[in-house]
């Protein structure tokens, strides 16, 4: 889950909480606000790396669970 550390739109507590209580969930705390993660803004690739890291190792995980 990515959150937006100054996000002015969607309240970080409640993604927080539920990033917690996710059995295998990860939390990524982007800079800047609610529209910085998108391309463009100050954080776009970090959160590009962070989420193509994620989906990688789950991908991997993935593959050698259902050979």
């Amino acid at each position: 889950m990515v959150v937006a550390e100054s996000d002015t739109m969607a309240p970080t507590r409640p993604a927080t909480q539920a990033a917690a209580r996710a059995p295998r969930g990860e939390l990524y705390r982007s800079r800047g606000g609610h529209y910085d993660v998108y391309e463009g803004g100050m954080d776009h690739s970090d959160v590009l790396r962070v989420e193509l890291e994620f989906l990688t190792r789950h991908a991997r995980s993935a593959r050698r669970t259902s050979s």
